[in-house]
Parts: C-alpha cells; structure tokens; sequence
C-alpha cells in the first residue's frame, strides 16, 4: 500500500520544518497494561485516530491512523488504511512513541509526520498562532521556509502534537519546462481535537470578510486589501509589534496568506487565526505601518478625522474639509462599517451633488442642514462604474453638511427626518 507523506524525512525539502526527536532509554521499556500519555512521547492512545486528505499530483487520498494496542510504553499497534480512486487498503504498523518513526508491515522504518511528541520540542522555525479546526479555536505552531525552489507550510497543534496542515510547493524544471508540484496534506477529522483551548478575543468588522473574499478571489487588488489591514491596525483590533518589522523582509504576500483568507471569508477559520496571518505580514514588513498610534487627528493618508453622533450611534468619520477631498470622496475605499462614515461640511447652506463615481460599494446617504437636521435620507445607493452616474441630491437647496455611512446603516439605527447630527468634532 502507497502512504504518502508517511515516509524518510528526506522526501520533504530539506528546509522543512522539523521537530526535534527524543529517544527513551531501552532499559526505560516496559510492558503495560493500563496505558497513560507520557511526558517527550506521542500522546496516542488505544481507540484514538486520525483522518487526512492527501493531495498530490498524481492521486487524492484519504488516509486514517487507528491505534489499537501498546506494545510496551514505548510503541502502539496502528491500523492504517488508504483509501485512493475508489480503492482501499490496510495494513497493521507499529508506531514508535518517543520517536514518531513507524514500523510498517513489510519492516521498513519510515519518518511519521502526523504526530510529534508532547509537549513539542521544535526547532526556532516555528511561531505560535491560533488556528480553526472543526470550529474549535486552537493554539499552533505555525512555520514556513521558503527558498527558490521550495516553499513549506506547516501547522501543529501545540496540546496534541498533531500535524493540522502541511502544504509543499516545488518548482520543477524538466527540458526546460518549469512547472509546480504541489503536495497538501490536510487533517479532516480526529477524536483527539473536541474542545478549544483558546478563547477568541478578536472581533473583526464584517465589512473586512466582504473586502478579503474579494482579495482572495482575484476582485480587488493587493493595495485594496492592505487598506483594510490598516483599518484594523489603526483601530487597534490588529496591534503592530513594537520591534517593528523583522529582518527577512518579505516581497509579496504568500499564498497561504491568500488560502487563509478565502477560508476566513467562509467561515472556516477563525478571527484569531485571520489576524495571525496578517500580523505575519506586518511582522514581516510586507505591510508599512506609518502612524502614531495616539494620534487621531488624521488617517493615513492625511484625511482629518473625528466623531458625530447620529441616531444615538457614535461614528468615527473622515472629515472631506476640501475641495479635493470632496470630489474624492469614498472613491477607491474600503467598505464601511456602521462605525465608520464620511463628513462633507460647507460654510453655506446650498445644493450639495453626491455621485457614486468610481465606488467599491454601496453606501447609505444623508442631507443636513445648518442645525444638523436632516433633510433627506437616500438608501442603499450602488456604487457606479460605468457612465452615466445617477447624482443625488440635485433637488436638496439648503444642505450644509452631508454624511455618507454604510450601506443599511439608516434602516438598521432608524435614521430618518427626526434624527439629528451632533458634530463632536469641529470640522
């Protein structure tokens, strides 16, 4: 039977991540009856599995560990079986506890990946993060190495020892054909991962899953998807390491950052998990952070920032003060949340046009007058890619500020002729 990524450990790219084995003692050996997880050794134990989808170039696997009996201290009797197009099969191994080094059936000795020793002892490859499996929130070790003809990605679970993800990419050169091979592995069900062991602190707005499904499906580009980054930093739901970037400095977004964020955008992983991944690349330096982080006075691209008060709703606003900055507008900008918005103040009362030229998406409208009285809500304007754009607001002769917030956001806080605009801070 064909296991793949159960074999020497030279048939990963020697830059691969890897743990660092302990060996026990022969005289240590003993015969036992009632067997316990022990301390340096794999934590499996009579009627735990595992459960891998396997994709390689040449075939789809689906692969399970069943662990049946110890054999001493040291070593269980494994159940492996494969099943690969449509055909299955087994086979009864024994795994060595202290080592991750299987026996199988035929006697050769191969590297076992899926499951380390506890607790792990890894090389200083590996950082820790959260990731999501089966909806439980769990702390990892998460490592990649990169170089110009390998690329690895590795996640483990820092409690059970047990291999989350392996993702290996290699550039291949054959009479001059350059191609990639791509090997993943993938653990897809466990009776050994049934709670979380981190509790999620992080609340992402969801304008930022609509922004990053758009990034991950090729919609918008990678400035766009940095902007929303740089909303989560300044905002502090991201916080920037104080020793700024680190010293390999990388020159484009990896894509496990991009697979990470489409499974994000769908639910399949969680906000901590999201937010390590784009750390990674603060941390890294793909991502410049310039700002003061005590400074809300302006954005980062020098726009005046302050606060009004709608509907009993607080609302961070960039303040558009210019000429410039009013025929800009929103255009190009991140979707907002119903915390954010954008101000137009004017000395005079007069017709204020709103278009929605050159928008990503779609936003709520509303007119005030010089009191902050409202004067008109437009809902739900789309944004507009192709001329002739509709323009708002032609009818409106008394205007004096305008107020552009997220699409819903006058439905959901009940915005409407009553409502009135405190401006906290003085445009």
């Amino acid at each position: 039977m064909l296991v793949y990524g159960q074999g020497p450990s030279d048939n990963l790219p020697k830059n691969a991540p890897q743990s660092e084995a302990i060996t026990l003692l022969q005289n240590s050996i003993v015969q036992t009856s009632n067997p316990t997880c022990q301390t340096n050794q794999i934590c499996a134990l009579p009627g735990d599995y595992l459960k891998y989808n396997i994709t390689t170039p040449d075939l789809n696997q689906t692969l399970r560990f069943d662990f049946v009996n110890p054999t001493d201290n040291k070593n269980i009797a494994v159940k492996t079986s494969a099943v690969q197009n449509g055909v299955s099969a087994s086979e009864s191994d024994v795994l060595d506890l202290t080592k991750s080094l299987i026996t199988r059936q035929n006697g050769q000795n191969s590297n076992f990946m899926y499951m380390l020793p506890v607790p792990l002892n890894l090389n200083n490859a590996y950082h820790q993060e959260v990731a999501s499996f089966n909806n439980y929130d769990r702390s990892v070790m998460f490592a990649q190495n990169n170089n110009q003809t390998n690329s690895v990605l590795i996640k483990i679970d820092k409690d059970t020892g047990i291999l989350l993800d392996l993702e290996v990419s290699s550039v291949v050169n054959v009479n001059g054909e350059v191609s990639v091979k791509q090997q993943s592995y993938k653990l897809v069900d466990t009776n050994k991962i049934i709670s979380s062991n981190y509790v999620s602190n992080i609340s992402i707005p969801m304008w930022v899953k609509h922004v990053t499904q758009f990034w991950s499906d090729g919609s918008i580009t990678d400035t766009q998807f940095i902007q929303g980054i740089q909303y989560l930093i300044e905002n502090n739901i991201i916080q920037i390491p104080s020793s700024g970037a680190a010293n390999n400095v990388l020159s484009q977004i990896p894509s496990w950052v991009k697979s990470d964020a489409k499974s994000w955008s769908e639910g399949s992983i969680s906000n901590n998990e999201f937010a390590g991944a784009i750390q990674y690349l603060i941390s890294n330096g793909l991502v410049n952070v310039s700002y003061t982080q005590n400074d809300s006075s302006t954005n980062s691209s020098g726009i005046p920032r302050g606060q009004v008060k709608i509907g009993g709703v607080l609302l961070d606003v960039d303040i558009a003060n210019t000429p410039q900055l009013q025929i800009k507008g929103l255009q190009y900008h991140t979707p907002l949340s119903y915390g954010q918005g954008m101000l137009f103040p004017f000395a005079q009362p007069q017709v204020i046009p709103i278009w929605m030229k050159e928008m990503q998406f779609p936003i709520d409208i509303i007119w005030f007058d010089g009191s902050g009285n409202v004067l008109h809500v437009e809902k739900n304007a789309p944004a507009c890619t192709e001329d002739p754009c509709t323009i708002y607001g032609q009818s409106i002769t008394q205007a004096q500020y305008v107020l552009e917030v997220a699409s819903g956001f006058a439905d959901r806080f009940g915005i409407d002729q009553n409502s009135h605009l405190q401006i906290l801070t003085q445009p």
